[in-house]
């Protein structure tokens, strides 16, 4: 019985001795961990990186284009007030023609015009534009509201909770819609004025989404915004329908539509709210002891991860778009890699950021070559032809040439012997296929961004695409 009392209190003593140095290391890994991580966020800081969420700035209202009455509501009340809010906003911009299959839509990348045609019949052979004419009070609402600076879902509050702008995506798309069938319509009717307004209208929005601070998953949206004002900017191209001041209006606004700044907000916005989800609500990240200690090795480590891997890959100044991480992802440090939470969190961050940048990339290669379409018409307009080369439009119809922002080359530039051009950049798999268009398997819609290359092409004359 002594020997068990006295192997209990030897026992006990370790026990005890063993929970004192835990707790001492403890403290010691987290003390360290926790200077590590305020270390990093000052010298962050001194190179203007943004780590805190909580100050970004608020919007006022009168400068937020969501602001307005007709989405205004999609924001505010309980969730299934705004959820039937939604549906009955989605049936007021829908045709309520549920026995008809609308007609297909046109793809300037593949060098079709709207097909006006169908749509006529679609509408009971109603002339288009008076058939648009049950939307105008909405169009009206919202070419005014597209002229404020600013797309921001939050409605400019500051509170730390995900985005509710997924909600309006459905509508905003229907609009989107409303405007190209509009602008083009109007532009086969020779009203260029109303095509105009339609597709600054559109770019002025996609322009507000851009300049405001959003989340990834919403500046995702930016493209839906931003084809369909292609279209009709590249129908009135081909058609040679533009005069030089129109011309020079859209192409102003295109180029103030800058994506990849757009994108490195978004990055380091996502990046300040992860920091602060996981700094001041670590009940969302772990309740264990041991994954709490680990909470600071974790925001270095995936912090260090944007800076090497996510944040390299969009450099806005240089204009350039990388599709892979300049350099491999270092294996986690500290404590988390024993867990790997870390590093699970790096590469889904990195996934993500590829996926997106395809997208973002395509699209603002296609604003570029629109830029340089509408600098290549006034040219034409004004002598007659294109030019032989690019270059021929600087300085007096561009200040500088756009590049191409994942080689970093000059766009490629062919004249065709019968008339018009290519235009175009060798897309994701960097290879010049002399401006072919690779499209998507059949069944889905649009170009395959993987393969071919990324084209604005004209025809030899109006007359060419029927």
């Amino acid at each position: 019985m002594k020997r068990f009392l006295k192997a209990a209190r030897y026992i006990g003593i370790a026990i005890v001795s063993l929970g004192l140095l835990a707790a001492a290391w403890g403290a010691f890994e987290s003390n360290r961990s926790k200077r590590a991580w305020e270390s990093y966020r000052r010298e962050a800081a001194a190179q203007g990186i943004q780590l805190d969420f909580s100050t970004r700035s608020p919007i006022p209202e009168a400068d937020n284009f969501i602001s307005t009455p007709l989405f205004k509501k999609l924001f505010e009340g309980a969730q299934n007030e705004t959820a039937g809010y939604q549906k009955e906003l989605e049936k007021r911009l829908s045709f309520n023609r549920d026995s008809k299959a609308k007609p297909p839509a046109a793809s300037w990348v593949e060098g079709e015009r709207t097909p006006l045609e169908q749509w006529a019949t679609y509408f009971g052979n109603a002339d288009i534009l008076e058939a648009l004419r049950k939307f105008d009070p909405e169009l009206a609402e919202i070419s005014e509201a597209a002229k404020r600076p600013k797309l921001r879902f939050l409605l400019g509050s500051t509170e730390t909770e995900f985005p509710k702008g997924f909600s309006c995506f459905s509508s905003l798309r229907s609009l989107a819609q409303l405007y190209r069938l509009r602008g083009a319509a109007a532009l086969a009717q020779g009203q260029t004025d109303l095509a105009l307004a339609d597709t600054e209208t559109l770019l002025q929005m996609a322009g507000a989404l851009s300049r405001s601070d959003n989340f990834l998953g919403e500046i995702l949206f930016t493209p839906a915004l931003i084809m369909p004002g292609l279209q009709i900017v590249w129908e009135g191209v081909e058609r040679n329908q533009w005069s030089k001041d129109q011309l020079v209006r859209l192409q102003n606004l295109l180029q103030g539509i800058d994506l990849l700044e757009m994108k490195r907000r978004a990055v380091q916005l996502e990046r300040a709210f992860f920091n602060h989800r996981i700094e001041e609500e670590p009940c969302i990240f772990s309740k264990t002891f041991l994954h709490r200690l680990q909470k600071h090795w974790v925001l270095l480590e995936v912090n260090r991860a944007y800076d090497r891997d996510i944040s390299s890959m969009i450099d806005p100044g240089r204009h350039r778009v990388y599709l892979k991480p300049k350099a491999e992802t270092e294996p986690p440090t500290g404590l988390s890699s024993y867990f790997k939470a870390g590093e699970l969190m790096i590469h889904q961050a990195i996934s993500t950021f590829q996926k997106t940048n395809l997208s973002i990339a395509s699209t603002q290669v296609y604003l570029d070559e629109a830029v340089i379409s509408c600098a290549l018409e006034r040219f034409r307009i004004d002598h007659g032809k294109y030019p032989s080369q690019l270059e021929a439009l600087v300085p007096q119809y561009l200040v500088r040439l756009p590049h191409d922002v994942i080689s970093g080359e000059p766009l490629k530039y062919r004249l065709k012997d019968e008339g018009g051009y290519f235009l175009y950049s060798m897309g994701a798999n960097g290879t010049d296929e002399g401006g072919q268009v690779v499209m998507k398997k059949e069944g889905c819609k649009g170009p395959d961004l993987e393969q071919g290359d990324w084209v604005w092409k004209i025809p030899s004359s109006p007359s060419a695409i029927q």
